[in-house]
């Protein structure tokens, strides 16, 4: 297999602790009985905008939407895992040099097995490592992309659309509704709207922060490459 195509799978980069899952935070890079009660970001939300639907189909039904959107609001805001999303990431920043240290390690552990298996010269591991390093930075952009989609398919999608099912809400003719059931559609249309919003906000700050930490560990490969040279 060609080493760069090796570099740039899916299987390498989840068995180096560089998947997009790991650099965002959305899977933990460290298992501790916190982190490993992490949700990805998508099921994540998926699961708590299941959840939050059920809950306030227990109020009355003209209130659904506002409840509804208020628990999202302040799940985002102040309690995705405990802190709010922003919040969660601010504090994950004090760990980025702890982190890169750690996948710096990780991968210097699997490529000193291949290279003690016979697997991988000492040569071709110096050539791997540089190629890690160049990879990092075709991810850069990337991840830079990566946000971008998200900010315009929030922005020209998502966001239009919870204005409307919120617009189509107040507009409901209630006893009508009890005829035709069309608030069930609406607020079915927003659940699925809200989630994929918050997902994006969310997919967002990970990937801000994957930037952030992708420049700490390209560092640390940088520091590998040399002494792999060195020992070469």
């Amino acid at each position: 297999m060609d080493i760069k195509f090796e570099i740039q799978s899916d299987y390498t980069r989840n068995k180096l602790l560089l998947a997009d899952q790991y650099l965002t935070l959305s899977s933990p890079i460290i298992a501790y009985d916190v982190t490993m009660k992490w949700k990805g970001i998508a099921d994540f939300w998926n699961f708590m905008t299941q959840v939050f639907a059920e809950e306030v189909k227990t109020e009355d039904k003209k209130d659904w939407l506002n409840a509804f959107n208020r628990k999202c609001e302040l799940l985002y805001d102040h309690h995705y895992r405990g802190d709010g999303v922003i919040e969660f990431y601010e504090k994950q920043r004090s760990k980025q040099a702890m982190y890169a240290a750690h996948i710096r390690r990780h991968i210097e552990n699997t490529l000193f097995l291949e290279w003690d298996s016979g697997e991988k010269s000492i040569i071709e591991i110096e050539k791997y490592v540089a190629l890690l390093i160049e990879d990092c930075e075709t991810r850069f952009c990337k991840f830079k992309e990566r946000i971008a989609e998200y900010e315009t398919h929030r922005d020209q999608v998502v966001v239009p659309e919870i204005k409307r099912y919120s617009l189509e809400w107040y507009n409901t003719g209630w006893m009508k509704d009890i005829l035709t059931g069309v608030s069930a559609k609406i607020f079915s249309a927003n659940q699925i709207a809200q989630c994929e919003f918050y997902t994006h906000q969310t997919q967002i700050a990970g990937y801000l922060y994957a930037i952030e930490l992708l420049q700490m560990i390209q560092i640390e490969l940088g520091d590998l490459l040399k002494h792999t040279h060195d020992f070469a």
